[in-house]
């Protein structure tokens, strides 16, 4: 009887599966931050040039991001907290009123019935479509990473 000699190849597999997914998630990230700046509603382009994308979890715990100002006054740049162990993409901006954009601000109303909406802003959203409105894509782009695997 002939005994088989096995090696262990899991190391290696893993390694290549973490390759595989972390070169997936920046194809995926700078995707998404295509569309968000496509989506963005622009008056003087700060909000639009501030829309970045970046990797956390794992390490590093704090994920940096440059970005251009959009007003000719050069760069920024910060860091977001790390929020999971998992590799995320994180996309979105650290201007102050990108939320208010995305999701609008409340109106005051006039009168008892609530008729004539007055004042906030409309909601324009661009983060959340551009994650929304493309997921098939993105699938397709973490299937194209795995597919290489052997």
């Amino acid at each position: 009887m002939t005994m088989a000699n096995f090696q262990s190849n899991a190391k290696e597999v893993k390694e290549a599966t973490e390759k595989a997914l972390l070169r997936a998630a920046e194809v995926i990230g700078g995707t998404a931050e295509s569309y968000a700046k496509q989506l963005c509603r622009v008056d003087t382009g700060l909000l639009r040039n501030s829309i970045t994308h970046g990797l956390e979890g794992g390490k590093p715990s704090i994920m940096s991001y440059k970005a251009d100002r959009g007003d000719g006054k050069g760069e920024y740049s910060g860091t977001i907290p790390k929020t999971s162990d998992q590799p995320t993409v994180v996309i979105g901006s650290n201007v102050e009123y990108a939320p208010y954009i995305e999701l609008g601000t409340r109106a005051k109303a006039e009168g008892a019935n609530g008729e004539g909406l007055k004042g906030g802003i409309a909601p324009s959203p661009y983060l959340r479509p551009a994650i929304e409105d493309h997921k098939e894509e993105y699938k397709q782009i973490l299937a194209a990473e795995f597919s290489g695997l052997k």
